[in-house]
């Protein structure tokens, strides 16, 4: 088998990448009206699940996209839970998520249902880093690599388990790279999708101003 995933279609293609690659969700994003993005399926519209998948022997690593179909059979191959799915426009309701925990507008940690099995609370670095990372792929339509596929499945990894705050300046890091701040971002997308919500990230803004930076 080649090491990167082309094609993840039909049941026992599944369970060969299952067998041969250690897997894991990391993310679950919309796309924004009219965009598409690539999939292990074929092109993607309305929201991607993302997987990361690193090969048993050869250790390569890299990410892959699917829709709702493909991401539900994956996921029970694996036993691990659906991410919650983060929508800026909020067209797109959340199975199993109550009408009072889903994707807030107030600051990303009531923005973030609670993820795993064991029910502990998700730490509020956590919730804004996982929201945050998913706006700017949703916004850059792309697909997490590299520092934020790393922060993401540690964020699936030990959801309950704060992240270093190392992991904020990482982030922080891609965005300085892209010249736009978040916010000029969503501003900018507001102007063509004008329902798009406002998020704040006080827990980010905090870690970032402890080194006089301001939050992007």
């Amino acid at each position: 088998m080649a090491e990167k995933i082309d094609s993840c279609r039909g049941d026992e293609k599944k369970q060969q990448i299952c067998r041969d690659y250690e897997v894991r969700v990391i993310s679950r994003m919309a796309l924004l009206p009219g965009q598409t993005i690539e999939g292990c399926c074929g092109d993607l519209e309305n929201e991607h699940t993302v997987f990361y998948y690193k090969h048993k022997k050869t250790k390569y690593e890299d990410t892959f996209s699917v829709g709702k179909d493909c991401a539900k059979a994956f996921l029970d191959i694996l036993g691990q839970p659906l991410p919650p799915l983060v929508d800026p426009l909020q067209h797109m309701q959340i199975p199993g998520v109550s009408t009072g925990g889903g994707l807030g507008t107030s600051g990303a940690s009531s923005q973030f249902p609670p993820i795993g099995s064991s029910g502990a609370a998700i730490p509020a670095i956590n919730s804004e880093l996982y929201v945050a990372i998913n706006l700017w792929c949703i916004l850059k339509k792309q697909v997490p690599k590299f520092a934020l596929q790393r922060i993401l499945t540690s964020i699936q990894v030990a959801p309950s388990t704060a992240l270093p705050e190392k992991d904020v300046f990482d982030f922080l890091k891609v965005l300085a790279s892209y010249k736009k701040t978040l916010k000029q971002m969503l501003s900018e997308a507001q102007k063509t999708h004008p329902n798009m919500k406002s998020y704040t990230f006080p827990t980010l803004t905090s870690i970032a101003s402890k080194n006089w930076i301001d939050l992007p």
